[in-house]
């Protein structure tokens, strides 16, 4: 979907008119810009009311969080709240800054940079809120590649809030699962798409903190690239997601995510389709039940997630991750081509340091569909849910067991020191249920190590990352990023 300009105002201004009862619309931080906030964020989630079920994470919550942990955590507390002021004001530039990047002979993709590879060799950012009233939001986010000599949005999209609910038209981020390294559903590894998506300001404090977003969307367009009457066709192929969450009992939280690519091309799908799929997905996504492959819906995802947090000597914080891809045995509950992911964060494990890991087990076939055998749930050549999906030759649903452990250091709030370890080991030879044998890959490892540091009122992150792909090169990248 390419929003025309006077169609996206038509309708938020008609939304924000409806809304018998206004209210202020939150600002979400965008993903992954800076590391240093990225784990403080992390560790007073984790000391507080766990981490949230999708990212980006929003301003209400965070400051919901700092209110409870300002006695207990108090330099922590002053350390986000002095990088959060910006987004609290009405009129704001909330961040600028430069990247410059020496890569190794050989490129790489990188793991949740928005279609980023390591031969970029240099980014400009500009990041910006406007609250022309108390019930209107505008955000922006652009990221300029030199390389690429062309402008990515990440962050921009204008808002508007009625009671709890809030509209979001524009270059939204989406990312399904409390997971730090990786979302299966969908996350920031591809390009952000437009998109209008409708969710809360806040949880529901009265009602199990009751959570929930829906999102629809559109991938690039591709030609020949979408199956309809035994030919490919190009097209646009969409995107419908959906999340809900709840907290039953404090410390323990679960989610139910959804995401569905469907229609493109001759594929005509309206939206009455969509509703049958979301509640009868193997009647709407297997040829056999839904009278033929050109009458699918397209490819279907759905996970469940959880979080636990306690605290018996040292503050510890366990999250799961269970989801597949289509049905099985044509019954609704039941999932397909399975993943299961699990990951322990200790955010206190000394004074000033940290240690995660995080695991995934992944079954084969994921993000495979053959009624989009060439550009199937990827935008610019990007998987848009695990990173990892990159790590392997588009089309082979090779089963993947993915490792990371990550340790952080907070010698003083103006330096950050953060090392991780990853580990893709892909099933070589797989034979899978199709009778199709997978490629044969090496085990791809990488190892990141990185220095926030505060000059001045600038910010200064310098990663160094070396790494061995699964295709058997060897990749070795530095970048140098200055924020203020």
């Amino acid at each position: 979907m390419k929003f025309k300009l006077i169609k996206a105002v038509v309708l938020t201004s008609f939304m924000s008119c409806a809304l018998p009862s206004l209210a202020t619309p939150t600002a979400y931080l965008p993903i992954g810009m800076d590391a240093q906030l990225d784990h403080q964020l992390d560790t007073l989630f984790a000391l507080t009311s766990g981490t949230p079920m999708t990212k980006p994470y929003r301003l209400k919550e965070v400051e919901a969080a700092l209110t409870k942990l300002q006695n207990a955590q108090p330099s922590l507390v002053a350390a986000i709240r002095a990088k959060i002021k910006p987004y609290q004001g009405s009129d704001n530039i909330t961040r600028v800054g430069v990247k410059v990047r020496a890569d190794g002979s050989n490129a790489t993709k990188l793991a949740n940079q928005r279609g980023l590879s390591s031969d970029e060799w240099g980014q400009v950012f500009f990041e910006g809120i406007w609250r022309p009233n108390d019930y209107t939001l505008m955000q922006v986010g652009v990221d300029y590649r030199a390389k690429q000599n062309k402008f990515i949005n990440y962050n921009s999209f204008v808002s508007f809030a009625g009671d709890d609910l809030q509209l979001n038209i524009g270059y939204k981020e989406h990312w399904f699962s409390p997971f730090k390294q990786s979302a299966q559903i969908v996350s920031t590894n591809a390009r952000t798409s437009p998109s209008i998506s409708l969710g809360m300001v806040a949880p529901a404090h009265n009602w199990w903190n009751f959570d929930f977003e829906l999102y629809y969307s559109e991938l690039e367009h591709v030609e020949k690239g979408i199956l309809y009457q035994n030919e490919l066709h190009d097209g646009t192929p969409r995107l419908a997601g959906t999340h809900i969450s709840l907290e039953p009992v404090e410390g323990w939280k679960i989610g139910i995510n959804r995401m569905m690519q469907f229609g493109g091309g001759p594929r005509d799908v309206g939206f009455s389709d969509v509703v049958k799929a979301f509640f009868d997905p193997a009647g709407n996504d297997n040829s056999e039940l839904a009278g033929g492959p050109d009458n699918e819906l397209g490819d279907q995802f759905a996970s469940i997630t959880s979080v636990v947090n306690f605290n018996w000597g040292i503050p510890t914080e366990l999250y799961f991750e269970y989801g597949g891809e289509d049905t099985k045995e044509h019954q609704n509950y039941q999932f397909g081509n399975i993943v299961y992911s699990y990951g322990v964060f200790l955010p206190q494990l000394t004074n000033g340091l940290s240690l995660r890991y995080e695991y995934t087990n992944m079954h084969s076939l994921w993000y495979k569909n053959y009624i989009y055998p060439t550009f199937g749930n990827t935008n610019d050549g990007y998987v848009v849910g695990h990173y990892a999906a990159d790590q392997r030759y588009f089309g082979d649903g090779v089963p993947s067991n993915i490792h990371s452990i990550e340790t952080a250091y907070a010698a003083t709030t103006g330096s950050f020191w953060r090392a991780k370890f990853t580990l893709i080991d892909n099933e070589s030879g797989y034979i899978n249920d199709y009778g199709n044998e997978s490629a044969h890959y090496e085990q791809g490892i990488e190892l990141q190590i990185s220095n926030n540091r505060k000059w001045q009122e600038y910010n200064i992150e310098t990663t160094l990352t070396y790494g061995e792909d699964v295709f058997g090169d060897n990749y070795t990248w530095l970048s140098v990023a200055l924020f203020w």
